[in-house]
């Protein structure tokens, strides 16, 4: 019995050795690819904000009223009402 106890111990601390070994390369199999997700959303990330800054400034360029007047005038063909055609409508 005595003589099987340094074999086992030996055994024992090889298999705990290889689990280790095996669990290391595992996270480190899952982190690169945890990472590789990362990086696909950051690219992700970056061109969404460049298209919300183009769709700001677009927004910005659109909401001018002298832009909006001008069009109604060229494009719809509409002119500035005449004070007598205009009624308030009080509260």
């Amino acid at each position: 019995m005595k003589k099987l106890t340094p074999w086992f111990f030996a055994i024992a601390v090889l298999a705990v050795t290889l689990l280790v070994v095996v669990e290391s390369v595992y996270r480190q199999h899952k982190t690169r690819q945890k990472f590789a997700s990362l990086q696909v959303l950051l690219k992700t990330e970056q061109a969404l904000n460049q298209e919300w800054g183009r769709l700001q400034s677009e927004y910005s360029t659109k909401v001018d009223n002298g832009l909006i007047e001008r069009f109604a005038r060229e494009q719809l063909g509409m002119v500035q009402p005449q004070e007598d055609q205009v009624i308030t409508i009080k509260r």
